[in-house]
């Protein structure tokens, strides 16, 4: 486990990145600063990530994070748009108020990339009854 500063200059066979999301990778200090100067370097930064896996590369995110007691919808990452190229759906501000948090920062409902899947961060699905004992 490392930030993705340390990581510069090294490989691994296998590479987790987790938290592609809004917020966290761009970081929201960077998102506020109306510079793009400040979006370029945490791109810079995801693409150290993204270079850093020799054989294996595995990004994820929240569809939902419980803050302050409530679950709250992540918006993919516009990083993860332009990796799967489909820079040109991503939406910088949502305005529609969509329930389904898979298609925030998408126009009219389309699917979001990486965002497919179970939601929850981490949790693998419980599968059945626990054996006693």
């Amino acid at each position: 486990l490392m930030t993705l500063h340390a990581a510069k200059g090294l490989e691994f066979d296998n590479v987790w990145m987790v938290g592609l999301e809004e917020g966290l990778l761009p970081h929201h200090r960077s998102l506020g600063d109306g510079l793009t100067g400040a979006i370029d370097e945490e791109r810079r930064l995801c693409y150290v990530g993204v270079t850093r896996a020799r054989k294996r590369l595995a990004l994820s995110l929240c569809l939902t994070r419980m803050k302050w007691g409530k679950s709250r919808p992540c918006r993919p990452s516009r990083f993860l748009y332009e990796l799967t190229g489909q820079a040109d759906k991503f939406v910088e501000h949502v305005t529609d108020g969509a329930a389904d948090p898979a298609s925030k920062g998408s126009p009219r409902g389309a699917s979001a990339p990486a965002a497919r899947g179970r939601g929850g961060c981490g949790r693998a699905p419980r599968r059945g009854p626990r054996a006693p004992g």
